[in-house]
């Protein structure tokens, strides 16, 4: 339900906590130091601040929809202290490419999870069109795995973090979306980012910053925490709004009016502000087992930050992730009507025709680039409800693309391949 915003300064900066334990985390957004600090110095942030919430969006347009994919290009920066990689903050490869198949997942509605959205919200639960590639290339062109491991003393506090290695650290924010994985200064913080205002963005304090613990997946984390947070950095509040009560919300209105947040995994339905709460939504603070969506008007909303404030962030990304097919006979052919997830993957990748039809004596053939046939496999009917996989986890890094081919149909679709190994 839209409600319209009340500017309560100090909850606009997104700052989680939570206590130790997937099964106790319980995330809260402060009054904290580090909103006081930019405000002290930034006064100008206040209008900006009011601006962007209360202003800057036509609420009274409706969501728009689009079949327009947007990519933002992601560099990771591992800040660790001397630990061997797999250790502590020096999370392993796996993490990270864990975190960005859950992050690809979640934002385009294909996670695991999704079919625990309940019935009152399945229309309203959505693929935001967003998506995220761990870049390939740095900005002169240079091969680049994606992230950084930069060694540090311990961080003695936030300010070292925003004065230090965030300027030290940031590679162009207006061309990648930097994200730090580090031991917070304090453990029950889980992470923080800044919504795309004009002191934010374009400066080294723009990105995001996420716990190690909380990176990935382990017995502590889903991965949801930088799912939440990407949220804020494109421009999404939490369901409440601004401050707790039922008098404002988030402004949009596909995710109802509630009262406050919610904690730990609660049960359906749980109702406040005379409706039943989304409190599974990924800007709500339930656990990381217990949030399974984004909503349409929220996939507009930050479709809409990607069009305006962050649109730099999408363009060229093509180069940065080596997404050029410039060089492929075959161009994308029907691309609608076949869903291949996730994508990126990691190896493992399934298939599913969109669209009610029957493939019979289907061939699957896999090309690289330069157009080589790297997989073929033959199979005699792919039908509507058929879910095929293929493992491509011994190729490289690299774009790939998938050709259906049956009778007279040819259906063909890019995949972004990122394997662990």
């Amino acid at each position: 339900m839209l409600r319209s915003f009340s500017f309560l300064l100090f909850s606009l900066l997104i700052f989680c906590t939570a206590a130790s334990g997937q099964t106790t985390d319980h995330r809260a957004c402060n009054i904290d130091e580090r909103l006081n600090i930019l405000i002290k110095n930034n006064p100008e942030v206040l209008g900006e601040l009011d601006y962007f919430y209360n202003k800057r969006f036509n609420q009274s347009k409706s969501a728009e929809r689009t079949e327009i994919v947007y990519t933002i290009p992601v560099v990771i920066h591992i800040i660790h202290h001397g630990e061997p990689i797999g250790s502590g903050p020096n999370i392993g490869n796996d993490k990270i490419f864990a975190q960005m198949d859950i992050l690809n997942e979640d934002y385009s509605f294909t996670n695991d999870d999704s079919d625990q959205v309940p019935q009152l919200f399945k229309s309203d639960a959505a693929d935001t069109k967003i998506r995220f590639c761990l870049i390939q290339k740095d900005a002169s062109g240079d091969p680049h795995p994606g992230f950084n491991r930069i060694e540090y003393d311990e961080i003695p506090n936030f300010e070292y973090i925003e004065e230090v290695i965030k300027p030290a650290t940031s590679w162009n924010s207006r061309k990648f979306m930097n994200i730090w994985v580090l031991k917070m200064p304090e453990d029950h913080v889980l992470g923080y980012s800044y919504p795309p205002i004009p002191n934010v963005l374009n400066t080294t304090k723009d990105g995001i910053v996420i716990a190690y613990d909380k990176f990935g997946i382990d017995e502590q984390s889903l991965g949801r925490t930088a799912t939440h947070e990407i949220g804020h950095y494109l421009g999404l509040q939490h369901p409440w709004g601004s401050v707790e009560g039922c008098d404002v919300d988030d402004g949009l209105e596909d995710t109802p009016l509630c009262r406050a947040p919610y904690y730990g995994c609660p049960v359906y339905p749980q109702q406040s502000c005379g409706t039943i709460d989304m409190f599974m939504n990924f800007m709500d603070y339930v656990n990381d087992d217990c949030m399974y969506m984004f909503t349409n008007d929220q996939g507009a909303r930050m479709r809409e930050v990607l069009q305006n404030e962050r649109f730099a962030i999408t363009t060229g990304y093509e180069f940065i992730c080596e997404l050029s097919t410039s060089n492929v006979e075959a161009e994308d052919k029907n691309t609608n009507e076949i869903k291949v997830f996730p994508n990126p993957s990691n190896g493992f990748v399934n298939i599913e025709c969109t669209r009610d039809m029957e493939l019979k004596d289907a061939v699957i053939e896999v090309f690289n680039i330069p157009g080589q046939k790297i997989q073929a496999n033959a199979y005699q009917s792919i039908g509507n409800n058929d879910k095929i996989q293929l493992d491509l986890s011994e190729l490289s890094n690299g774009t790939y693309f998938i050709k259906i081919e049956a009778e007279d149909e040819i259906l063909v679709t890019k995949l972004i391949l990122m394997s662990r190994h």
